[in-house]
Parts: structure tokens; sequence; C-alpha cells
């Protein structure tokens, strides 16, 4: 992808800051998502722009190894794009708090709040919210979808599976 950069002009990256809450054994746990928001200067609020969450695999950090292609999806589309590590991934300072569960509560409350915080900002399209994810990351954010989908997700307009030699719709 060429970004010599007039579609959405120069990308923006923000600190994810979102916190999680996740009921365990009937009490409440809290988790620091670690991640970053890819705002294109295009995306305003006279102009909103579709948003994108890129939830990565089991075995990858996604955050920070998703960020430049991102950054290059997010200013060619325009599309504001979010890559975040789920709970318990992650390097060093990249690493996201909370329980590494593989796709159970800790992971589906991520892509739940990830989604519904980001898509209230104003300078997105909240008709054109969706997720982009690759290998394992399909896991929790189907179980958010079914688990949520009439709820806090129900604005949620696609769902892009990328994985091994095809890739789902």
């Amino acid at each position: 992808v060429d970004t010599g950069l007039p579609a959405g002009g120069s990308v923006e990256h923000l600190p994810l800051q979102t916190q999680i809450k996740v009921l365990v054994a009937g009490a409440q746990q809290t988790a620091k998502l670690a991640g970053v928001v890819l705002h294109p200067a295009a995306c305003t609020q006279v102009e909103p722009c579709p948003l994108v969450i890129v939830v990565g695999d089991y075995d990858s950090d996604a955050f920070p190894t998703y960020e430049e292609p991102a950054a290059k999806m997010a200013a060619s589309l325009p599309a504001t794009v979010v890559v975040f590590n789920l709970p318990g991934l992650g390097q060093g300072s990249k690493r996201s708090e909370g329980e590494d569960d593989a796709g159970g509560l800790w992971h589906e409350s991520a892509a739940k709040e990830v989604m519904h915080l980001l898509s209230s900002r104003p300078y997105v399209d909240k008709a054109r919210t969706g997720y982009l994810t690759i290998g394992i990351g399909l896991v929790p954010v189907t179980s958010a979808l079914k688990t949520y989908g009439t709820g806090a997700l129900n604005k949620v307009q696609f769902l892009i599976d990328v994985e091994g030699p095809t890739d789902r719709c």
C-alpha cells in the first residue's frame, strides 16, 4: 500500500486509553489495555470516517507489530484504526493488563469495550464500524458480538477475518 498521503492525510498515533472491567468470581476487576489509535487528519466531526478495530493473533503482539501497516491502512482508506494487545498479551510496557484467558471473559470484554468506547468518538462514522481479526483474534470478537450484538455492539457493520490461505468476510 503506497501512502503518499493524499487520501487521509497525516495519521496521528494516539495512545489507547481504555480500561476494561471484568466480573470474575463475583468480583469486579479492571485492566488497562496497551495499544494505539491511528487517527487520520481527514477524519473529523464534520467528515467522520469508518472505525476498524484490529484484534491480533494469540502468539503475536498486535501492538506494536501491526502499528505501521495499520497506519498505512488508516491513511489510505481513510479510517480510524485501533491496534491493541488483548489482556495478558504484549511485551514490556506494551503488555495489556489482565488475564490471558485465550478468548474467555477478559478477551471478550476487551473486544467489546474497545469498540464501544472508540465508536463514540465524534470523528467516527457510527454507521461504519467493524473488526479486522487475525488468527485467534476471531474468537473473542465473535464471542463479544454474540453476547453484546443486540446491545453495546449493535452498530457493528463488518467483521473481516484474515488467516491462513483464505480470507473470510
